[in-house]
Parts: structure tokens; sequence; C-alpha cells
């Protein structure tokens, strides 16, 4: 099965959400399905980038979308994700705050 994680952010170390949504990918991929990682408002990237992320001994792709990049870029560069991964099922790892300072992210509905 083909599963497509949507977070705020998945800087190791730096995101609690990230980073279990990193290990739950490892074991995901350790039990055979194929899974990858999109984070929407990323604070450590300062351009869009997909790279690969070590988690219980696994490779993990991760999309890293920069948190400065406005909603109609964040829109095109995540329908591209989607496109060229097709998963099977989609899982939001939702945290208000992972998507706006005051916990409001009204851009989310544009999704």
């Amino acid at each position: 099965m083909k599963i497509l994680f949507i977070c705020g952010s998945i800087e190791p170390g730096k995101d609690g959400v990230g980073d279990y949504t990193r290990r739950l990918c490892g074991e995901l991929i350790r039990i055979g399905h194929e899974v990858q990682i999109l984070s929407l408002c990323d604070f450590q990237v300062a351009s869009f980038i997909s790279d690969s992320q070590e988690t219980e001994a696994k490779k993990v792709v991760a999309n890293r979308i920069p948190k400065a990049t406005s909603n109609k870029q964040r829109i095109l560069w995540s329908q591209d994700v989607l496109n060229k991964f097709e998963p099977d099922w989609i899982s939001l790892q939702y945290v208000p705050y992972s998507f706006n300072p005051k916990g409001l992210p009204f851009w989310f509905l544009l999704f």
C-alpha cells in the first residue's frame, strides 16, 4: 500500500509530530508499505526539496515545502507530489500551530 503523510514540518529533532511521523514511516516500510512525507510549512528549508531521511534503519522520502511559500505555490507543489506518488491513502498529521502561529490555518481549506 502507498501512504502519504502530510504534516507541518519534518526537520529531525525540531518537530515532535515530524519525528513521530518519520518513525511511523520507518516501521511501515519495514513491513512492506511504500510511504512518503509531505511537509507543508517547513521552517528549516529555503526552497522546495525532496530528500531522503533515515529512521528505523530505513530511508523515507521527505518532500519539504518552505513556510514562506505562497499558498498558490504550496498547492502546486503538493499536487505535483500527489500526482507523482499516487498514494492509496493520505494521512494528515494535523497540529494547528504547525500551519499557523495562532492555530488558525484558514488557507488550509483550499486543500
